[in-house]
């Protein structure tokens, strides 16, 4: 074995103690490794080589129109959200084409908030998440590099393995080919949490006790996929090592940290799995495209045939050839290995092999067999932890060959050579078919309309089970079979007082009980107050719209997306969780700090998560118009963010409409900025609402609808001022529909909104 610094060992371990149990799995039956200048410069090599695999996702464009363009949109929609004051939402504002969809309700949202970051710090919403990337690679190398040195005790064989885990096919797979950003973060947590787990169970120190809670929360509300076999396959790796050193009662910590880390997380999971049965999500992720089992393959194709990988045709998925022969190497290299570090390569052996077996037909036993494994949808998904056990084994070789510390190094160097080489040779974006071509000018709410009416999956991944219809549907003209709602007579007088867009405040004025529909999908958290009072709020229709019968009277109604019992329960679950962090972190020695630490966490978070989870900040109060289109369309009020603008801006103009009864044609609306003795204009945009992708065909009797539309100024526009006209028209026969009363109405059935200014440029 090559000579490495003398061993020395830990001091016993300050702070918290966990009385008998603590004693137990404290004890200090490893030497430690000391940190030396040799493992500074290993880890700037790792870090550097990271660096230096992930620089060509920087080339223009993006990997795919699939995973990577779908992380690029979710932080398009938290954005959006954000700027709303929605700053935990579990809606996807736009998706559907606005009825919404509930995408961070489900979808591990902690990859977005990473991005929203970069975007924040200026990168836009393509370079945010391509530096998800950035990041994931050096944490992989640093985690694998402490977890390698932990098991070998050795920093050459450290080093190999971190860097063959930061150049492992199948995570270069995922940046490159499939731009699964979450699933990579995820992987780059793994070698972390072995590394905790195993410090708790060998070292006993607390700093494992509560870095293992924080990355099993991390790791759910990375990538929950991942943590569905992440999590079952860490938790045996401790329970075999502990059983096989006769530490058994050192795992009640371990089994602590595993519920704290539960805990942490059960604001987002707990509501997860209790909700996902409202919408078609299992059907979709078990359907016929994901059915792991349909992905099986023969023993003789589970590994690609050359030495070189491959990122592109139906080779890509096969487990590489490289990393296959660095874990037979390493086979051969357990036997020499310690006692300890023998067994702990031998369960990663083991586990690499299971991965292998799992990609057979003669594995479907087990998918078809065992409870929730077919949620993974993709039996390759496994090479994750394969790629980390074959990268341990290959460190494994250099632990053992009897060299001296130099020829140690250059042999590690030599492998790592022709590790990367191979992973890298075919790693180009402009050999890569599915690179997608797209900028950052292209990312915006047409683009993600255009896709929706395509069948994005993004609209669909977690369709609610009211809503009755395709996404890509709900921007198509109704057909004329359609059923007809009752029209709403008389109409109730209505004024919209403040709006977001989960939280809307009205002044009604209704002689009779009345119908109100909301332009949302039904999902469980809305609800609609007449005054203080909750009243019965229910999905109706075929696209199942949030809809409501509210009392005759004069009153204030609140539609609204909130909480629900199991969410609160999650959120309780997550304070009380932290609480329990924050006085264990502080220590046993001081009971009332720890009591104080915990008592302020909780009632800080809790505000917290009323604030962050409550309506979002009311940030629109409209205008009142009032306008009724020919009885059919009722213009209610307008938002208009400032009156002055300038030469090539676009003004949004924000229309809150009420339709009293289901339009029959798919009318156009207008806007025009003219002059103010209207004897021209100088702007003009006509265009179906929700830019031209919610036909009124599809708007039902009793519907309330919030449409933005962005009128184009041109760069010659002179200064002046200007009135703001909106007007609704037949597209067949371009005949305006008459306005019947309400606003400032010119010629032509044309209603003036207000004045704006065009200032010089």
């Amino acid at each position: 074995m090559a000579n490495e610094t003398p061993l020395q060992t830990y001091p016993p371990a300050k702070g918290f103690h966990w009385t008998a149990l603590d004693r137990v799995s404290s004890t200090q039956d490893e030497p430690a490794l000391p940190w030396t200048r040799a493992d500074v410069a290993g880890l700037a090599v790792v870090l550097a080589c990271a660096a230096g695999l992930f620089w060509q996702l920087w080339a223009p464009g993006v990997q795919g129109r699939a995973d990577m363009l779908m992380g690029v949109y979710r932080i398009f929609e938290l954005a959006a959200a954000w700027r709303e004051g929605i700053y935990f939402p579990r809606l996807g504002l736009h998706l559907n084409f606005t009825y919404s969809a509930p995408l961070f309700q489900f979808y591990p949202p902690l990859v977005s908030y990473l991005g929203l970051l970069f975007y924040g710090l200026g990168l836009g919403y393509i370079g945010a998440a391509k530096a998800t990337f950035a990041v994931s690679l050096p944490l992989a190398g640093c985690g694998m590099y402490l977890y390698a040195r932990a098991v070998l005790r050795h920093r050459a064989a450290a080093w190999l393995s971190a860097l063959l885990y930061v150049g492992a096919p199948y995570l270069l797979l995922d940046i490159y080919e499939r731009g699964a950003a979450a699933e990579t973060v995820a992987l780059a947590l793994l070698p972390w949490l072995l590394w905790a787990l195993r410090g708790q169970l060998v070292r006993g120190e607390h700093r494992f006790f509560w870095l293992s809670a924080g990355l099993i929360a991390g790791l759910i509300l990375t990538h929950n996929i991942t943590a569905l076999f992440v999590l079952p396959a860490a938790v045996a790796y401790v329970a075999l090592v502990a059983l096989y050193e006769r530490k058994a009662i050192a795992l009640a910590p371990i089994t602590l940290a595993m519920i704290l880390g539960l805990g942490l997380a059960a604001f987002y999971w707990l509501p997860a799995m209790r909700e996902v049965k409202y919408t078609y999500a299992e059907q979709y992720m078990l359907g016929d495209a994901s059915d792991v089992t349909q992905n099986l393959v023969a023993w003789r194709e589970v590994v690609q045939p050359t030495f070189v990988m491959e990122y592109t045709g139906p080779l890509r998925f096969r487990f590489a050839l490289q990393p296959l022969l660095f874990g037979l190497l390493g086979l051969l290299a357990l036997p020499f290995l310690s006692r300890r570090p023998r067994f702990e390569g031998g369960l990663l052996a083991g586990a690499w092999l299971a991965v292998l077996f799992l990609q057979t037909e003669q594995s479907l036993f087990f998918w078809q067999g065992m409870p929730l494994v077919r949620f993974i949808q993709f039996s390759w998904r496994l090479y994750g932890l394969a790629a980390l056990s074959t990268a341990l084994l290959a460190g494994a070789v250099i632990a053992v060959l009897p060299f001296r510390l130099v020829w140690g190094w250059t042999v590690a160097v030599g492998l790592v050579l022709v590790a990367l080489w191979s992973s890298t040779a075919r790693l180009d974006p402009q050999r890569l078919t599915n690179w997608y071509l797209i900028d950052e000018a292209g990312i915006h709410l047409q683009d993600l309309y255009e896709r929706g009416r395509a069948d994005y999956p993004l609209f669909g991944d977690y369709q609610p089970l009211v809503m009755q219809t395709s996404p890509r549907m709900l921007s198509m003209p109704q057909s004329d079979e359609r059923e007809q709602p009752t029209p709403v007579t008389p109409p109730p007088q209505m004024q919209v007082l403040s709006e977001n867009p989960v939280h809307v405040r009205l002044a009604i004025d209704a002689a009779e009980p009345f119908t109100l529909r909301f332009h949302r999908i039904f999902f469980p958290g809305w609800q609609v107050y007449a005054g203080d009072q909750p009243v019965p709020t229910a999905p109706s229709g075929k696209l199942g719209l949030v809809t409501a019968q509210l009392p005759a009277g004069a009153y204030e109604a609140v539609i609204q997306f909130g909480q629900t019992p199991i969410r609160r329960m999650g959120d309780w679950f997550s304070v009380l969780s932290l609480a329990v962090a924050g006085a264990g972190l502080v220590g046993r020695r001081r009971p009332w700090l720890a009591a104080a630490t915990g008592l302020s966490l909780a009632v800080l978070t809790a505000a917290l998560i009323l604030y962050v989870q409550g309506p979002g900040r009311p940030s629109r109060q409209p205008t009142p118009a009032v306008v009724n289109f020919q009885d059919e369309l009722h213009l209610l009020s307008y938002h208009l963010e400032k009156t002055n603008w300038r030469p090539g801006d676009e003004i949004p103009v924000r229309l809150y409409w009420w339709a009293a009864q289901a339009p029959q044609v798919n009318y156009k609306l207008f806007l025009h900025l003219a002059e103010l003795d209207d004897s021209g204009k100088v702007a003009q945009l006509d265009t179906e609402p929700m830019m031209g992708f919610s036909p009124t065909t599809r708007w039902e009797s009793g519907e309330l609808v919030v449409d933005e539309l962005r009128l184009p100024l041109d760069s010659e526009v002179k200064p002046g001022r200007y009135r703001l006209l909106v007007g609704v028209y037949h597209p067949e026969t371009v005949q305006n529909l008459a306005v019947l009363s309400g606003g400032e109405v010119l010629p032509g059935d044309r209603v003036a909104l207000t004045e704006v200014e065009i200032l010089n440029e």
